[in-house]
């Protein structure tokens, strides 16, 4: 199992033989599972917790232009429950009572899934995660597609016009292309995507040889491939994604000043 932090006793922390910090204190494991699920172990012995990371190849400009805003969909749904956790509320406690708290965000190329805990939660912590992974549920499209569209309207102004500047920006070096697309969406196109699309995505992106699988801090390599081996067991093998026809600046790219009422 994952080393206990202090032999399984608490103690007085002055009184904890803490490693110096230098590079030879922090050593990088690798190994590739059977399904084809990297997983990188990271042992940082002067941490008392451990960070789990899932990263998945699947963001914005994985979507075609019918599709904005469905990869970003998709992370909202993980949250909704699970093969062993049927709703939103009993996954959230699950991870609570290990006194963790997951948190996630959708990016242009990935999406990143994301919590941190004590060393000895980390056998349970991947349980869940390799769950809410491999067996979402998917239910409550209607409630999160209502939290994504007030996402979205926090980025607009009266006149329904974008002025988050990081989305405007992006918009206008990447014109035309996946990369400049807002990763929420638009209003439009987020009540357009169902849960066909949803489930199309996460069974062509949530994939073992398209995603990552990282645990860092006081933890033992070899445990950690073990138990990411079970965990993830279920998770389909496909094929790595690929990000499709690189961006290129826009020649004409400006930016442009415009007063707004609100904004």
């Amino acid at each position: 199992m994952i080393r206990p932090l202090m032999g399984g006793r608490a103690s007085d922390p002055a009184e904890q033989e803490v490693p110096a910090v230098n590079d030879e204190a922090i050593q990088i494991s690798q190994k590739v599972l059977d399904n084809g699920l990297r997983v990188v172990a990271v042992e940082q012995p002067v941490l008392h917790a451990a960070d789990v990371s899932f990263f998945g190849r699947c963001g914005s400009r994985h979507e075609g232009a019918r599709e904005w805003g469905l990869s970003h969909f998709l992370e909202h749904m993980l949250f909704r429950g699970s093969h062993r956790f049927p709703t939103g509320y009993d996954l959230a406690c699950a991870f609570e009572r290990r006194g963790a708290n997951l948190n996630a965000a959708t990016w242009r190329d990935h999406t990143h899934l994301e919590t941190t805990a004590h060393p000895s939660t980390v056998a349970t912590i991947l349980e869940l995660l390799g769950d809410m992974v491999t067996h979402p549920r998917f239910d409550g499209i209607g409630v999160e597609r209502n939290i994504i569209e007030e996402e979205i309207q926090g980025e607009l102004d009266e006149a329904g016009e974008d002025v988050d500047l990081n989305n405007v920006s992006r918009a206008s070096i990447w014109r035309g292309h996946a990369m400049g697309r807002r990763i929420t969406g638009s209003i439009e196109s987020v009540y357009g995507l169902h849960l066909e699309d949803i489930q199309r995505q996460h069974e062509r992106y949530y994939v073992a040889q398209n995603a990552v699988l990282c645990v860092a801090g006081r933890i033992e390599p070899d445990d950690v491939f073990r138990l990411a081996a079970d965990a993830f067991r279920d998770l389909s093998p496909g094929e790595a994604a690929t990000d499709g026809e690189a961006a290129r600046f826009s020649p004409d790219a400006r930016l442009t000043l415009r007063d707004s009422e609100g904004s």
